[in-house]
């Protein structure tokens, strides 16, 4: 054995790595690269098995399919969801529809162009009026249907009936005597004077024979509703 030997034997045995020592590290490292490869072998064999199984190719298509619809579906306004039902539509008038038997007189009409917008004076049969808008329930079974100039619909129990408007507002009128055939003293005005601001250029008002038309007799006077 030669000098320079004996030091590099002597530093191992101090490290410990003596034959003993170096087979037992020699099974360790074994060991823990065996496991490696053994992870490495199960993962190849997955990723194989994967690549090698044939793909559901008409699941795919669906899929993609539903994802591209759903894309390119416009959007839909929430005012065409019928949340709360269609609403029925309405039928026009019948032309041929019966006139009522209901002891209902009308009074006059507010006529709209749409009948389904307007309002009308009716009388029941102890002569109490009221205005009526198109729509509302007169009684049990029969409401306000439409509003014409000259008549109205009702609809008595689903039956459209029509209801004229009353002509005793049409009976002969008495005429005035001309003033050189009346006896007695002329006729002098005795009422008072005007307060100021009055309306001294009031015209009687033609109310048109059958249909009142409310809006050309308040143009008439002046005035509003309101006022």
């Amino acid at each position: 054995m030669s000098w320079e030997s004996v030091p590099m034997l002597s530093r191992l045995k101090g490290t410990g790595l003596t034959g003993a020592g170096r087979d037992r590290w020699s099974e360790r490292s074994a060991l823990i690269s065996t496991f490696m490869l053994a992870l490495l072998l199960v993962w190849l064999l997955a990723r194989t098995f994967w690549m090698l199984v044939p793909r559901d190719e008409g699941l795919a298509g669906v899929s993609a399919q539903a994802v591209v619809t759903a894309g390119d579906r416009p959007a839909i306004s929430i005012a065409k969801w019928h949340l709360f039902g269609n609403a029925p539509q309405r039928l026009p008038a019948q032309s041929n529809a019966p006139a009522t038997t209901l002891n209902l007189s009308l009074r006059g009409t507010l006529a709209d162009a749409d009948p389904h917008q307007g309002i009308a004076v009716i009388a029941d049969a102890q002569g109490v009026e009221r205005a009526w808008r198109a729509g509302e329930q007169i009684s049990v079974g029969v409401s306000l249907d439409e509003v014409y100039a000259d008549r109205v619909v009702l609809l008595h129990d689903g039956v459209q009936e029509v209801l004229n408007l009353s002509r005793d507002e049409q009976t002969g009128r008495v005429a005035p005597l001309p003033m050189n055939q009346r006896g007695g003293a002329p006729l002098r005005n005795t009422a008072p004077a005007p307060g100021p601001g009055a309306i001294t250029n009031f015209a009687p008002i033609n109310v048109p024979q059958g249909s009142i038309n409310w809006q050309q007799a308040m143009d008439k006077v002046g005035g509003s509703p309101a006022e």
